[in-house]
């Protein structure tokens, strides 16, 4: 009776651990005892405790033993080296997740067994390990419970790879201007647990997928990561290929470094691949731009913003932004429409200016003066406008009349490769804070 308000005081200790450090916990159960040549069933009830991605429950078994899952509850169930897993590749905003499977001894075994498992999650992007309450359960006849037992040997995660995996990394040996791809090949021999790619860019570098092999692809402040949860065993390579976007003002030789992780009998490995040297050249249309600074020759589809009057053939599409006023004939509104985003524009007729709070979306901010014809071609975007603000040339697209609007804009530009793209606001033309624009408006700031 001690020992057992003992084991229930460690999982509750444990319990309340596992909830102020904010790691998952599960709660383990099944019979005792079985008779010999009975099969047992294995309940287990997960809480994440905030874990949203990548989160794993295991169990060893000996050898000879098998199982056979029964409620999976969206993780993928497999066993391999008698190692029973439910692996969620992402578990979503979950309080509880249960899974069961049944267990099968050999017919002849009896004796005690302790079975251990595990929770395994991902922490900075690496997986991290809990161990939780190994399994007992007594077969046969409990006299003879000391006469067999089952401990697995303790795995060095420290120890040298015995897989063989090897990763090349191929990136163009010419200088190269504004854009180039990047191959990389992970040999992963026999490997089927986790793995991930991670590859780090210099700032003013951005990256697109091409090629993922079924991994999943994010990219965010410069760091590329590809990740399998379950790399299928019998393909022993994996193809990553991306492509690299570079601002059009930077030129210099630069390294792309990165490494690959992975799981290897429940232990972290990572394994450095070779920086790559990338030698960029100055971009061609910088270079013919520096020939004059002036905007007289500066056609519709290239707008820009002069502190003189030069924009009397201003086109819709391509709106050119002055700081003096256009006088216009005529008394009606000139309505356009953004091709980004079909929102209605009014513009002032006797000033030519937009009225009211707009919103849009800022794509680069650079010293020197960059054709807008580079960010519509580089990212495939309809409309992209370029005004001085501060002594620096800022470029932004859409127009918009709601800040929600403007968000979920923000967003398809970053998915077509712009890094950091944000929402800029406007008063009848002149740029103000977004905030000052929510208080205009009375519109809410979204997260």
């Amino acid at each position: 009776m001690i020992r057992v308000l003992i084991i229930a005081l460690n999982f509750f200790i444990a319990w309340i651990i596992s909830v102020i450090a904010g790691v998952p916990s599960a709660t383990v159960t099944a019979p005792s005892t079985i008779q010999k040549g009975e099969s047992f069933t294995v309940t287990v009830k997960i809480n994440p405790n905030g874990v949203e991605e990548f989160l794993r429950y295991s169990m060893t078994l000996p050898e000879g033993w098998t199982a056979e899952k029964i409620e999976e509850d969206g993780s993928t169930y497999m066993m391999e080296k008698q190692v029973v897993k439910f692996l969620w590749s992402r578990v979503g905003v979950r309080s509880e997740l249960n899974v069961s499977f049944k267990v099968t001894p050999p017919a002849n075994v009896e004796g005690t067994f302790e079975l251990p498992c595990k929770l395994s999650h991902s922490v900075n992007n690496l997986p991290s390990h809990i161990e939780l309450t190994p399994l007992k359960i007594v077969i046969g006849n409990p006299a003879a419970q000391n006469n067999a037992s089952y401990l697995p040997e303790k795995t060095d995660s420290t120890s040298n790879p015995s897989a063989q995996v090897n990763v090349t990394r191929v990136v163009p040996t010419e200088p190269v201007n504004g854009e180039f791809l990047v191959d990389v090949t992970i040999q992963k021999a026999d490997l089927t647990s986790f793995i991930k790619l991670q590859d780090s860019l210099p700032a003013g570098f951005s990256a697109q997928p091409i090629t993922k092999d079924g991994g999943d692809w994010s990219f965010e402040n410069g760091v590329i990561k590809v990740q399998w949860y379950n790399p299928v065993k019998t393909n022993p390579t994996l193809h990553v290929q991306y492509k690299v976007i570079v601002s059009p003002d930077i030129t210099g030789t630069f390294s792309i470094k990165g490494h690959v992780s992975y799981v290897e009998n429940m232990g972290n490995k990572l394994l450095t691949i070779a920086p790559a040297t990338i030698q960029l050249k100055e971009n061609a249309a910088l270079a013919n731009n520096d020939k004059t600074n002036n905007n007289t020759d500066k056609t519709q589809s290239d707008p820009v913003v002069t502190n003189e009057q030069t924009n009397t053939n201003k086109t819709q599409n391509d709106p050119i932004v002055t700081n003096d006023e256009t006088t216009k004939t005529g008394s009606d509104p000139v309505v356009t429409n953004d091709q980004n985003t079909n929102t209605t524009i009014t513009q002032d007729p006797q000033t030519n200016k937009t009225t009211g709070v707009t919103f849009a979306i800022q794509i680069a901010a650079m010293q020197r003066l960059v054709p807008v014809t580079y960010y519509k071609n580089t990212f495939g975007l309809a409309v992209v406008s370029a005004e001085q603000v501060n002594g620096l040339n800022k470029y932004t697209t859409g127009s918009f009349s709601t800040y929600q609007d403007a968000r979920n804009g923000r967003e398809t530009v970053k998915s077509k490769g712009v890094q950091g793209p944000f929402v800029v606001a406007y008063s009848n033309g002149k740029r103000i804070t977004v905030q000052e624009a929510l208080m205009i408006t009375s519109q809410k700031w979204i997260r």
